[in-house]
């Protein structure tokens, strides 16, 4: 038996957990904030009614995605423009790469986003 056997053994993911990370009031529509949630930075984005959370960082150069052009569903990283689409994370044109993206849930006008192991 191989280590790389133990790797997927049940009870081994972090447990998830959600923070509070900001106001509604607080994200502007079609504009990303980078919050942290526990010691996770996350881009946050308001889109209609709709609020997505994904990893900031760009998996290409680290770019902060939080401060991103927002197009419709879609943020582009300042850096090098790699677009990434806000609900799924999956990087446009560059099916190999994607970002992280985490459940949102809104209570009593705040932003809750859940995340494993920070």
């Amino acid at each position: 038996m191989d280590w790389k056997d133990f790797d997927d053994l049940p009870g081994d993911e972090p447990e998830a957990q959600a923070y509070r990370v900001c106001r509604v009031e607080q994200l502007q529509e079609g504009r990303g904030r980078v919050v942290f949630a526990g010691t996770l930075k996350v881009a946050v984005f308001r889109i209609g009614d709709q609020i997505y959370a994904i990893k900031n960082a760009c998996p290409h150069a680290g770019g902060s995605l939080g401060v991103g052009r927002v197009e419709a569903m879609t943020v582009a990283c300042p850096r090098h423009d790699w677009q990434f689409h806000l609900g799924t994370g999956a990087c446009v044109g560059r099916k190999m790469y994607s970002v992280e993206t985490f459940p949102v849930e809104v209570r009593d006008g705040e932003v809750w986003v859940e995340v494993k192991g920070s």
